[in-house]
């Protein structure tokens, strides 16, 4: 898989950690809409997408 990083990311973007037990959520609800899961998380769903790509459970932008 291909993937790279828009020049306006952050360049830290995927180094920040995920608590154990989100990850372990997230993993579980792999499939779940991501609205859902912010909801019952209680966070914001473009931090949930966030640590989605740092999980490895969603892709980053293909170049086009």
């Amino acid at each position: 898989m291909i993937t790279w990083l828009s020049t306006k990311s952050p360049l830290k973007m995927l180094d920040t950690p995920v608590s154990a037990e989100i990850a372990e959520y997230l993993k579980q609800n792999r499939y779940v809409d991501v609205a859902i899961l912010a909801d019952d998380l209680g966070i914001a769903s473009h931090h949930l997408r966030a640590q989605q790509r740092r999980l490895g459970l969603r892709k980053l932008s293909k170049r086009r």
